[in-house]
């Protein structure tokens, strides 16, 4: 049975995404169908809200945390996933009041139906802030 490279216990299905190329290093970042997944973006709401942050406060912990990272983002093909500049603006459509982050924050654990593919920049942006300033949290919304 292969070990998970996340969570180092043996598995058939690995914990977090993986690079299907192994000569690049860096933070994987999910792909879209992963995001998408209603126990993943459950578990990610559920994260975000114990975290404690006002929905201003989280989205300048999150800027922080995507802005200052050293470490390579990658795609699950290995490619690079860049960020620039306006990339949480976008990802928000320019809603500046981030109010979006408030209905996010109070889904429990099952949601009832998948969550819109529109919101997958969101969630990306969400998902990459996890793994990359808390991966011990991360590795569950992969499960």
């Amino acid at each position: 049975m292969p070990r998970c490279s996340v969570c180092k216990l043996n598995r058939t299905r690995p914990c977090g995404p993986q690079a299907s190329n192994d000569n690049q290093t860096g933070i994987i970042v999910a792909c879209d169908d992963e995001l998408l997944r209603p126990p993943h973006f459950a578990r990610m709401a559920v994260a975000c809200n114990n975290l404690g942050f006002s929905r201003y406060a989280f989205v300048e912990e999150l800027a922080g945390a995507l802005y200052s990272n050293t470490e390579p983002l990658l795609w699950p093909e290995g490619d690079i996933y860049t960020l620039n500049d306006t990339a949480i603006d976008r990802a928000f459509n320019g809603d500046l009041s981030f109010r979006w982050l408030s209905d996010f924050f109070r889904v429990r654990h099952d949601p009832v139906r998948r969550p819109q593919r529109s919101l997958t920049p969101r969630l990306r942006l969400v998902d990459t802030y996890f793994l990359i300033k808390r991966p011990n949290i991360a590795r569950h919304f992969y499960r």
